[in-house]
């Protein structure tokens, strides 16, 4: 789902974060296309198969002079209005 030259690193217990160097909003738009793709589906675990509940993924891209807390900020709020939105979508 990522170019050689973009990076993936665990940031928390279940979150992930995403350096996509050189990316505007549309390329970042595909990463996550991809790696919603990559990760949907059914898992086997100790013999009983599982459907992955899906991911929700923020995106959020630099902007001039800002820093690297303000940039995952602006990533957090969006992943948490991606998630608020799905949740409410599905009634919960």
């Amino acid at each position: 789902a990522l170019r050689d030259d973009d990076y993936a690193a665990r940031y928390g217990g279940d979150e992930f974060v995403v350096l996509a160097t050189s990316a505007d909003s549309g390329h970042a738009e595909r990463i996550r296309e991809r790696m919603e793709a990559a990760i949907a589906g059914r898992y086997e675990l100790d013999g009983v198969m599982l459907e992955y509940p899906g991911a929700s993924i923020g995106i959020a891209t630099a902007m001039a002079d800002e820093g690297a807390d303000a940039l995952l900020a602006r990533a957090d709020e969006a992943m948490y209005v991606v998630k608020r939105a799905r949740r409410a979508a599905s009634g919960r």
